[in-house]
């Protein structure tokens, strides 16, 4: 799209695009920016040269590194009664009050924007962004210098994080998540015989972290049909029915009634008496809503978020009784605690 190109909200903000913006970093590049020194189009920087630290760039005294940026959106707000500008300035909070902001008004008008200019343009390559994809943030006030905030702590760090005993630098040492890489390939074979739906479950939080909703609950859903499908076929298989019939069998069941007959028929056991009656209602309710952005296009809102992780997590509990294997649900969830990057959605308050 065109430089400068501006539209404007009822709310008061402005959304504008550039495309002329360069960054300029001494010394190095780094993910926290700690050595960006300026953002923006390069004749407005060359303007004004008269700084030390300028007159030393362009003498060539510091190592410095001019990076031409994509498309730059800049969101322009009127703070009209001051509330924004004194959070930012004065509280002791900045750092939240600036991830609040990029999730209740910055996220939101960029991707209403993005959704309307994918349907125009029908551009293929352009996505709806989350926090994930904004590693950080910059908020200039007028004409003073900008305040930053990252919206995942580990996205601004420049190495691999430490961890030890607080207060005894000497005990700090690299924090890997697979801290011993070689038994760790060998033991991958245990996930061999759950793979398809151990994958679409981990494809599930992904998607969720990335901010994708509808494919998150979509994925976590298809997880579970895939292990009680697994669960059903070993079962008529036990008792002497050759596999292709199996599987015919379980094909002719497309609703979610008959799977939970054929579940009991195969292993005479009802469904809710191994997931618990509660257990059994929140899946089903997950189904629902699966069914809603499946068949209706439905878009997961931000009230809504919560309640979709909700159903995500209840899955994984759904998965660790039905596959009745303790071993295997204990290895799953120290994984995902391991890994597990906590932020505040302020788009659920």
């Amino acid at each position: 799209m065109p430089d400068n190109f501006c539209i404007g909200y009822d709310d008061g903000h402005e959304l504008i695009i550039r495309n002329n913006f360069w960054k300029l970093w001494i010394y190095e590049i780094r993910y926290d920016y700690k050595t960006l020194l300026y953002l923006g189009p390069k004749e407005v920087f060359y303007k004004d040269i008269s700084s030390p630290l300028a007159k030393k760039i362009t003498q060539k005294e510091i190592p410095s590194l001019w990076q031409r940026c994509r498309t730059i959106i800049e969101l322009q707000t009127r703070d009209k009664d001051g509330r924004l500008t004194k959070s930012i300035k004065e509280s002791e909070e900045r750092n939240f009050n600036l991830r609040r902001f990029v999730f209740q008004i910055l996220i939101p008008h960029i991707n209403e924007f993005i959704e309307k200019y994918r349907m125009i343009a029908y551009d293929q390559m352009v996505y709806k962004i989350s926090p994930w994809d904004i590693p950080m943030v910059f908020l200039k006030i007028n004409n003073q210098p900008a305040y930053s905030a990252n919206t995942y702590d580990y996205l601004s760090w420049n190495g691999i994080p430490l961890v030890g005993k607080y207060g005894e630098p000497d005990s700090l040492q690299p924090f890997f998540l697979i801290s011993e890489p070689e038994k760790a390939w060998k033991d991958y074979k245990s996930f061999k015989n759950r793979f398809p739906y151990e994958m679409e479950l981990l494809d599930a939080y992904n998607f969720k972290n990335r901010g994708d909703y509808e494919s998150a609950i979509r994925r976590a859903v298809t997880a579970f049909e895939i292990l009680l499908d697994k669960k059903i076929k070993d079962e008529l298989i036990k008792k002497g029915k050759p596999e292709k019939e199996a599987e015919e069998e379980i094909d002719k069941t497309i609703t979610w009634r008959g799977g939970k007959e054929l579940f009991y028929k195969a292993t005479s056991k009802k469904l809710e008496d191994i997931l618990t009656v509660d257990l059994l209602k929140i899946i089903e309710g997950a189904r629902k809503l699966r069914h809603e952005v499946v068949h209706k296009g439905k878009k997961i809102l931000p009230s809504e978020r919560g309640k979709t992780r909700f159903f995500i997590d209840h899955i994984r509990f759904a998965i660790n009784s039905l596959e009745e294997n303790s071993e295997y649900a204990l290895e799953r969830d120290k994984l995902l605690l391991k890994s597990k990057i906590e932020f505040v959605d302020f788009l659920d308050q």
